[in-house]
């Protein structure tokens, strides 16, 4: 692991493929949401963010690990919040998919409010780093830039939807706060989904990003590319 350098970047186009691979492998990772629910929903070129809301392209992080080329090894995806619901309101054939849209959008809810009287919040969706990654801080450097990058761009606040309790407390390292908590056990879930979430608690973490980030020096520092 000492030979490895990480470059942390804004999206650019070169990288989608290994993006693409990137997510989706974090998506299967033990641990990870959708593993423990048995869903496997491929990302492609066609169905991911970047072509159906482009303006994700100037919100999402990446890190690069330059000792293999242009191989992404760690990913922190930005989507509009409105975007976000859109995209977990549509329905889908597999029933266990519909239960867990639902259960975001029911966290989602005291953000609505928010919304209505500040500017467009921004949510990380997919967010992961691969294995063989994680004790590099990677997690840590990219959901730090992100927020960075967030204020940046004049967003009120950025918040991400967090299953796994690790995941949980590297966003509260980095000044995420608990906004919104929902009991697994105690929703009105099929017993497939009961039996099979291993972490009890979702969570709603957020970030007023205009308050609580600033542009420190001693920071890893985030790559401008060519959008």
């Amino acid at each position: 692991m000492q030979n490895k350098k990480i470059k942390y970047q804004l999206f650019e186009q070169k990288y989608l493929k290994s993006i693409i691979e990137c997510i989706n492998q974090c998506k299967g990772q033990s641990g990870a949401y959708d593993k423990d629910l048995g869903i496997y929903e491929e990302v492609t070129e066609d169905n991911c963010i970047f072509k159906l809301y482009p303006e994700s392209c100037n919100t999402t992080i990446i890190a690069v690990d330059e000792s293999k080329g242009d191989f992404v090894c760690g990913i922190c995806p930005g989507i509009q919040l409105l975007n976000y619901m859109q995209d977990l309101r549509q329905e889908c054939f597999e029933n266990i998919v519909n239960e867990r849209n639902l259960l975001d959008l029911q966290l989602l809810e005291p953000l609505i409010e928010l919304n209505k009287y500040n500017k467009e919040s921004l949510m990380i969706m997919n967010f992961g780093v691969r294995q063989g990654y994680e004790n590099l801080k990677i997690g840590s450097n990219l959901i730090y830039l992100f927020s960075l990058n967030a204020k940046r761009l004049g967003y009120y606040l950025a918040a991400g939807l967090v299953y796994n309790p690790k995941s949980a407390h590297v966003f509260y390292k980095q000044n995420y706060q608990l906004f919104g908590q929902l009991d697994l056990i105690q929703q009105n879930l099929s017993e497939e989904i009961k039996q099979k979430v291993k972490s009890k608690y979702m969570f709603l973490m957020i970030n007023l990003v205009q308050k609580s980030i600033s542009d420190s020096k001693t920071q890893p520092t985030v790559q401008q590319s060519r959008l």
